[in-house]
């Protein structure tokens, strides 16, 4: 079964929540540069122009990637909470999602 299934999200802004929760960790993607601390802030936007979400991604001096993804169609979707860390070699090394 596809992760985007039309039967499993029949909404089209539970798509749009899926794949945006996703791009936390492509923007985050390690780096063999020095670690530095930045925060990073997306608005999610309804076709009406409306704030129905955001992603936060914090990147910490110790090399740990924290991402806080909340939207809200109609008052239901998903809050998300992630944290992970990458080994000096690019390899996942650590991941807790709450």
């Amino acid at each position: 079964m596809p992760i985007l299934s039309k039967k499993r999200f029949p909404n089209s802004a539970h798509t749009v929540a899926c794949f945006t929760a996703s791009l936390g960790v492509l923007f985050t993607l390690p780096s063999q540069a020095v670690h530095a601390a930045e925060t990073l802030r997306y608005v999610i936007n309804a076709s009406s122009g409306t704030q129905i979400g955001e992603q936060v991604v914090q990147r910490g001096d110790d090399g740990v990637s924290k991402v806080r993804f909340i939207m809200k169609d109609n008052g239901r979707g998903p809050e998300l909470n992630e944290s992970y860390r990458y080994a000096a070699d690019g390899s996942l090394l650590q991941f807790v999602a709450v």
